[in-house]
């Protein structure tokens, strides 16, 4: 399912913030994900959320260095993000400025910041 709403809809599932896709709750990607890095309404979920609505910032990770290990999943997504920041306004605002948009799945809430010294 595309997008936390449609996840959470079923309540089998789990939304995976990381990843940006709906698992079944018991799944094995729904048990490896960070409790606070997912949401769902399956009454033997440990997710933290049990709603669509997830703040900015609920799903803070630790230091990879200190925690020793590397998600290549997780920072090929956020490279993706970051290069949608380059994107032209209008392809951002309508989330489909090509590979960087088509690879960041279940993005819902986007807005164009501009910063005025870069209007120049």
């Amino acid at each position: 399912l595309p997008n936390p709403t449609a996840c959470l809809n079923g309540t089998d599932c789990s939304w995976l913030m990381l990843k940006g896709a709906c698992h079944h709750a018991l799944s094995p990607e729904a048990l490896g994900s960070p409790l606070r890095c997912c949401s769902s309404t399956h009454e033997d979920s440990l997710c933290q959320h049990r709603t669509d609505v997830l703040p900015d910032g609920s799903c803070s990770l630790e230091d990879s260095a200190q925690s020793g290990s590397f998600d290549i999943t997780y920072a090929t997504r956020m490279l993706h993000l970051a290069g949608a920041a380059y994107c032209p306004q209008d392809q951002v605002e309508g989330w489909s400025c090509g590979i960087h948009c088509s690879n960041t799945a279940g993005i819902e809430s986007v807005t164009y910041i501009q910063n005025a010294a870069q209007k120049r």
